[in-house]
């Protein structure tokens, strides 16, 4: 059952659509005259504007946005330095986006000047002035900027009625443009060389300062380093030369190399004898071991070059060669091996005196040195600490004069601006308005507003001009449907009515009810042949409902098309207040089921 239901719901619904639609065709054909002059009004409207319009032409140019964070080391430098990137207001390096570029290039900063020029050009050959809040209105409908997807390339297009004004305006747009890209570049190279230049002096300064400080503690301790010759030969007065601009001479003791990490002439000179020390002691102790060997002592001896000069070796060298010769011919009791051996003793006792002499007294030079060379705790490392700060003061230095000869190289060699891809065109054909599309959307336009209107005047006079929903609303028999056309071939269905459903009024009265605006004649034919076949029956047609009451019987005449559903609703009503028969209703109209 439900099912059932459901299907009877869905078909209803679809039947009063079909209905709907059907109904909404039918009032556009019968309006069709209304549709078709609001149509050809809406035509000529859009034609003629299509004609008169002005045309509008377009220009377009196309320029690379190169990435100004590419430029030269230095700027790279400025850029990737907190100190001067903030100096600078962290604008490089940080908002050089491309769709930001964009965004700077449609601003007024960059235009207005061009938009002033199309403003006095139109003033001077058209006679009106363009106000100036009309700048973001002329940005929008006149120009278009964009960047090409996945590419720096920004495509500029520019729309204008005067066909001679498009190229002037691209020129000035391209050649703001170009200035534009410089512009940041240069205005960065003049602040950073500001920048350089006050920190160049302030760290001359500095550094001028530093080493002073550790050349004076230096002097106050008797320190040097090794690389200091040539500052221990200047003086204090080459300090002073410095402060009036020869500051690189300074340098030269301090180069690039940290002067900490150099050696201390005064640290290296008690190193060495320390380690001089330890080795005569390390000698002493294995020549006291040798003392009873007099071969070993004599061969450890010969081994130290220290000890080389020593003139007993030689005179020991030519006793042992005596001995050689004496002894090829001699045997050892001769009495002159016996005098070159006790000799031969006698001198090699002698060295051992002289090697352990020598080795004691160059200990004892050592100990002087290590005794003089020995300083205060501390002094060595705050020694470091002074070279160390004046090497960083330096290097600081050579480090920004170095970046302030490549920003004037880069101020010198300037680079090519935003390169034009494409120069500033003016293309052959207008691009608006397009007349094909001002006359098609006309024609809709006069088909949709006359349908609408069609609708709306049918709707505000409430007829009905559909049969099924007029018997609805009678609520009565249907009698016949005649046509007001052809009111000859009325004769036959009358006389049937006459003869069948009306043959009991016979001799009555019967007032016709004419609901609508029902043609006059038609209406007075039909009396006439009701009277014709209903015999002695008084017929008359009649709106008046008091009037039709003293009938014995009634009739409604209307048909579709002249009636509106408001009367039809009140005629219903009426007639239910009255005790009167009504038969039923008959349709005098155009012969169909919806008036066309």
């Amino acid at each position: 059952m439900d099912a059932n239901k459901d299907l009877n719901s869905i078909n209803y619904l679809r039947s009063d659509q079909d209905v709907d639609g059907k109904q909404i065709l039918l009032t556009l054909l019968r309006n069709k005259r209304l549709i078709a002059s609001i149509t050809g009004i809406s035509l000529l409207l859009g034609l003629t504007y299509a004609l008169t319009a002005k045309r509008v032409w377009e220009g377009q140019f196309q320029i690379v946005i190169a990435n100004q964070q590419s430029g030269s080391s230095s700027l790279n430098f400025l850029q990737t330095n907190p100190g001067l990137s903030s100096l600078l207001g962290g604008r490089s390096g940080l908002t050089n986006k491309l769709q930001t570029e964009v965004e700077i290039l449609k601003s007024p900063s960059m235009l207005m000047p061009v938009f002033s020029f199309v403003k006095k050009t139109k003033k001077d050959n058209e006679g009106y002035a363009v106000p100036r809040a009309q700048f973001f209105t002329w940005l929008d409908s006149s120009l278009n900027i964009s960047l090409k997807k996945g590419t720096s390339v920004l495509s500029l297009a520019y729309r204008d009625v005067d066909k001679e004004l498009i190229v002037p305006v691209l020129n000035k747009i391209s050649s703001a443009y170009q200035a534009y890209s410089g512009r940041d570049r240069n205005r960065n190279i003049e602040k950073g060389s500001i920048y350089l230049d006050e920190q160049i002096s302030k760290y001359k300064i500095k550094s001028l300062k530093s080493l002073r400080a550790a050349e004076s503690y230096a002097i106050e301790n008797d320190l040097t380093i090794k690389s200091l010759s040539s500052l221990k030969s200047s003086g204090i007065a080459r300090i002073n030369q410095s402060n009036e601009g020869n500051f690189k001479a300074l340098s030269l003791p301090l180069e690039k190399n940290s002067a900490a990490n150099k050696e201390i002439d005064v640290e290296t000179t008690r190193v060495a004898a320390a380690n001089r020390i330890r080795t005569i002691k390390q000698q002493l102790k294995q020549l006291n071991l040798l003392v009873d060997d007099n071969e070993a002592f004599i061969f450890f001896g010969r081994a130290m070059p220290e000890l080389s000069g020593i003139k007993h070796f030689k005179t020991l060298d030519n006793i042992e060669e005596q001995l050689l010769l004496k002894r090829l011919n001699f045997t050892e009791n001769d009495k002159a091996i016996v005098r070159l051996l006790e000799r031969k003793e006698f001198i090699v006792e002698a060295i051992k005196k002289e090697v352990i002499k020598n080795l004691e007294g160059t200990r004892q030079v050592a100990e002087s040195i290590l005794a003089a060379s020995k300083r205060p705790k501390g002094v060595l490392v705050k020694y470091r600490e002074l070279l160390a700060e004046s090497s960083r003061d330096q290097n600081t230095l050579e480090t920004l004069e170095s970046q302030r000869r490549s920003l004037s190289l880069d101020k010198a060699f300037s680079e090519d601006p935003w390169q034009l891809i494409t120069q500033p065109i003016l293309l052959d054909s207008p691009v608006a308005p397009s007349r094909k599309s001002i006359v098609i959307f006309a024609f809709l336009l006069g088909i949709s507003s006359g349908s609408g209107i069609a609708i709306y005047l049918e709707r505000k006079k409430d007829l009905c001009y559909d049969l099924s929903e007029l018997q609805s609303l009678i609520n009565l028999p249907l009698l016949e449907q005649l046509s007001i056309k052809d009111t000859n071939s009325w004769d036959e269905p009358i006389k049937l009515l006459a003869q069948g459903q009306l043959s009991e009024l016979r001799n009555k009265s019967i007032a016709l009810i004419t609901i609508g605006d029902i043609d006059q004649t038609a209406t007075s034919e039909l009396v006439k042949k009701l009277e014709t076949y209903l015999s002695s029956c008084n017929v008359f047609a009649t709106k008046d409902l008091s009037t039709a009451a003293n009938c014995s019987s009634q009739l409604i005449i209307t048909s579709m098309g002249v009636s509106s559903r408001n009367d039809l609703r009140k005629l219903k009503n009426r007639l239910s207040l009255q005790n009167k028969p009504v038969i039923g209703w008959i349709s005098l109209g155009p012969n169909s089921d919806y008036l066309l």
